[in-house]
């Protein structure tokens, strides 16, 4: 049985720098961490932190929550929701029902940025 890497990606508060790893929250709870090879960021913006999918798209890059992705003509947002991965059409708001797995082996499906870094691409 294969299991999926369990990481996370969140973007540093001080230096905008995206880091990827392990995520835990201080004791207070008060600051968020992503942490690997005991280097990283102690001041991760808790809004940014996205969880990998355990996909790649089409040029075999990651695909994290909170991803934008070009599939065919459209555009979509990577959501949590339900227990699963699922595409929300950027231009309708529509939550689908299809789990993101299965889209990729049926369509290519590429990376084209992220809702914290292409705010312009969710205005389309």
């Amino acid at each position: 049985m294969s299991y999926r890497e369990i990481k996370f990606r969140g973007k540093c508060q001080t230096t905008g720098e995206w880091f990827y790893g392990y995520l835990f929250k201080s004791d207070s709870g008060e600051r968020t961490h992503i942490i690997k090879n005991h280097k990283g960021c102690l001041d991760i913006d808790p809004d940014t932190v996205g969880e990998f999918t355990g996909l790649r798209d089409k040029n075999e890059i990651e695909i994290y929550e909170n991803d934008l992705i070009k599939c065919e003509k459209d555009i979509y947002e990577i959501i949590w929701n339900r227990g699963m991965f699922i595409l929300k059409n950027i231009r309708s708001s529509v939550l689908g029902d299809t789990p993101l797995g299965p889209m990729l082996d049926i369509f290519d499906i590429e990376i084209i940025g992220n809702r914290y870094d292409n705010l312009e691409l969710l205005r389309l």
